[in-house]
């Protein structure tokens, strides 16, 4: 076996691995998308809950406080009597305001777990994607180790490898060479 022809085994056995390994991927990839969207939608959901809960919340404050302002205006005309009034606007107001704080308090929590799964997700993405970035790195090298008269095999190898990153699984086009 010649050195031209072990180089070009190389090659392939390079391009091979990272056929394989980016098919690999981009199944693991096309799922940490998928969760991602779903973890935004539901992210999402909870802020439209919250965000309603809060303006409920402040609502339901500024009509106790004008029922505590009421209760207080009258007080002198009802001989006191509209204090009653003011303690129900009071506790109106009460429940408003730990409406709004309860809210903040869920958000915050549900906001936090949500983004570390989230990063947990990419950090795993991440990790699935060094295999590949490995075997490209190694087919860089046999690659560079080529002669310039291999220079239209290793570009034809490129266009098969990014055929295959541009649609994984459909690639049908395939290089002309028969090591590629």
């Amino acid at each position: 076996m010649t050195q031209t022809e072990e180089k070009g085994k190389d090659l392939v056995t390079c391009s091979t691995e990272l056929t394989s390994s980016i098919r690999l991927w981009s199944a693991k990839r096309r799922e940490t998308v998928q969760t991602l969207r779903s973890l935004a939608d539901e992210l999402m959901e909870h802020y439209k809950n919250v965000h309603i809960a809060k303006v409920s919340g402040s609502s339901a404050s500024i009509g106790g406080f004008i029922l505590v302002a009421t209760g207080f205006g009258l007080a002198a005309v009802s001989l006191g009597t509209s204090l009653i009034l003011s303690a129900v606007g009071g506790a109106i107001c009460a429940g408003g305001g730990a409406t709004v704080a309860g809210s903040s308090i869920v958000q915050t929590k549900i906001f936090k777990t949500k983004l570390a799964t989230a990063q947990e997700i990419i950090d795993d993405d991440r990790k699935a994607q060094e295999p590949v970035q490995e075997l490209l790195n190694d087919l860089c090298r046999e690659v560079s180790k080529e002669s310039l008269g291999s220079l239209k095999n290793h570009l034809a190898c490129n266009l098969s490898v990014a055929l295959l990153v541009k649609k994984p699984g459909r690639c049908e086009q395939r290089c002309e060479f028969s090591w590629c």
